[in-house]
């Protein structure tokens, strides 16, 4: 299964199984997701997930994703920004 089709299932799952949580702030989605996709890339050895990944140089945080699922060469096969 590719990237974009694992983050796609998480987040139908996050939509059939929101009304189970209760979310105050945009980091309570992205770190229930970021446990739902570590949970289905446990068989990808190849794939990982990060928050708050860097996707341009700097030092500014603003330039970070919320949610990354990157490939064993570090590449950026996923990046997700939440607005909640």
């Amino acid at each position: 299964m590719d990237s974009a089709r694992i983050f796609d299932a998480a987040l139908d799952w996050l939509r059939d199984s929101y009304y189970k949580y209760t979310f105050f702030t945009e980091r309570d989605v992205v770190w229930t997701m970021q446990l739902r996709l570590i949970e289905q890339l446990s068989t990808q050895n190849e794939l990982k997930v990060f928050n708050d990944y860097a996707i341009l140089p700097g030092t500014r945080r603003a330039f970070c994703t919320d949610l990354a699922i990157v490939d064993g060469a570090g590449r950026i096969e996923v990046a997700v920004e939440f607005k909640y």
